[in-house]
Parts: C-alpha cells; sequence; structure tokens
C-alpha cells in the first residue's frame, strides 16, 4: 500500500515549526565607524517575543559566538571590533518560553577609521572656510 507523501512531509513541517516556534529578526542592517559596529533590525512581530541575542565571528561560515547577554531593544552597538577587520553578525529571537529562533540574514560589516573633518579656513576676511576630509 503506497501512502501520500503528504504523509510523511507533514509530520516534519510541523516538528521544524514547534523547534522554531518564534520568526527570526528580519531587516537586518548595520553601520560601521572607528571600532565600532552597530546593528539594527526590524522589531520581531511574535506576541511571546522576550529579547533578542547577537551572534559574532570572524568566518562567514562560523562558529557564531553570542556578544553578552540578550537585549530587549531592537538594536546593538558592538564597541570591542578591530579597525579594518570584517566581521559576520546574525540575531535570533527569544520567546518567553527560552526558545530560540533560527538566526537572521547573516552580515559582514567592516569596522574602519572615520576620516576627522579638518577645517582649512582662508585667511582672507569673510570667506567661508573649506571643509574637507584628511
Amino acid at each position: 500500500m503506497n501512502r501520500p507523501l503528504v504523509c510523511c512531509v507533514l509530520p516534519l513541517f510541523f516538528a521544524a515549526q514547534s523547534l522554531f516556534a518564534i520568526n527570526p529578526p528580519a531587516g537586518l542592517v548595520s553601520r560601521s565607524g572607528d571600532r565600532s559596529v552597530v546593528l539594527h533590525w526590524d522589531r520581531n512581530s511574535d506576541a511571546d517575543l522576550a529579547s533578542y541575542r547577537v551572534y559574532r565571528s570572524l568566518n562567514i561560515g562560523g562558529p557564531f559566538v553570542a556578544q553578552g547577554a540578550a537585549v530587549i531593544a531592537t538594536g546593538f552597538c558592538d564597541l570591542a571590533v578591530n579597525n579594518g577587520a570584517t566581521y559576520y553578525y546574525q540575531v535570533t529571537a527569544l520567546s518567553t518560553s527560552s526558545q530560540e529562533s533560527a538566526p537572521s540574514v547573516t552580515i559582514a560589516v567592516r569596522s574602519r577609521q572615520i576620516a576627522v573633518p579638518s577645517l582649512d579656513c582662508m585667511k582672507t576676511s569673510n570667506r567661508a572656510c573649506e571643509h574637507s576630509l584628511a
């Protein structure tokens, strides 16, 4: 007796849903600065959302390491980075029952030194200062 494929696929589908009962964060974006990386993501709309966990790696394939305690806000500032290095980030959502979502998309961020604007003021009267990035 041949059983339809549905009888085998549906249990796997529901098992995967219960494994990740909360949706992963979406809309992950970054901004890098001098020895800093700022991450932001869209608020998760799940009713049982408790917090988020940020993970970082030096390699796109991991391993990813949690960056401190879980956060409630939809943003994170990483001040433990070196300029010129590329870091890979993922964010997960945590439910009130401590279930963790699948990770968000992985984004790559390169911390960089920001050029400080210098003022090259002209010495002639009533001239505006010219701003240049050194």
